[in-house]
């Protein structure tokens, strides 16, 4: 669960917050949310680390649960997607806006059948935390 969001102290990043990512049969992770300097007080730097997902397979990162629109959408700047190594662990780096933060509840990885990223139809939820602000 995402419980905090701070709005920038001083001109060094830092961790804002944590969410916890959890999926079936042992798969887990963390986005981690850090501030991007005092010039950026609206502006993370979010890091998405996975373990135990399937080995070198194709994932995608969401923000879903919005109750202002439907659907999900993607995260991140540029591809909102990542591979994972043969161990199944993958990492996702992106920037990300409070303001687009703000209207969604979840973060959630999604699996691509057939490794392959633009395969809509075969994707399947694997992990999902909380957004939670105050």
């Amino acid at each position: 669960t995402l419980s905090a969001f701070a709005s920038g102290r001083g001109d060094s990043d830092y961790e804002a917050a944590t969410v916890a990512l959890k999926g079936e049969g042992g798969a887990n992770g963390e986005a981690v949310f850090r501030t991007v300097g005092g010039f950026m007080p609206l502006e993370y730097s979010l890091g998405v680390t996975v373990y135990g997902l399937e080995p070198d397979s194709v994932y995608s990162v969401w923000l879903a649960e919005s109750p202002v629109q439907e659907g999900r959408e993607p995260l991140g700047i540029g591809t909102n997607r990542f591979k994972t190594d043969g161990s199944g662990k993958g990492r996702y780096v992106t920037s990300v806006s409070y303001l687009k933060l703000r209207d969604w509840r979840a973060l959630a990885i999604y699996h691509h059948g057939g490794k392959d990223p633009e395969n809509a139809k075969e994707m399947k939820m694997v992990l999902k935390g909380y957004l939670r602000f105050y």
